[in-house]
């Protein structure tokens, strides 16, 4: 079986009830009908910093 390694992009969360990532770019954009998605509990605000300073990299990005 081949894996891949999961893009830098990606922010990890693990507590008592998730265990997997966030994806950042998608944080106020899911389709909660369509993908079926449910709350389970608020994320860490850890994990809310990585994602809002992945996302601030982002856009802050230049070419170099």
């Amino acid at each position: 079986v081949q894996t891949c390694a999961l893009p830098i992009l990606m922010v990890p969360i693990q507590t008592e009830k998730i265990e997997g990532y966030v994806n950042p770019l998608q944080f106020h954009t899911f389709d909660f009908v369509q993908r079926h998605m449910q709350y389970i509990e608020q994320a860490p605000i850890s994990v809310l910093s990585d994602a809002l300073q992945t996302v601030n990299d982002i856009v802050n990005a230049v070419d170099k």
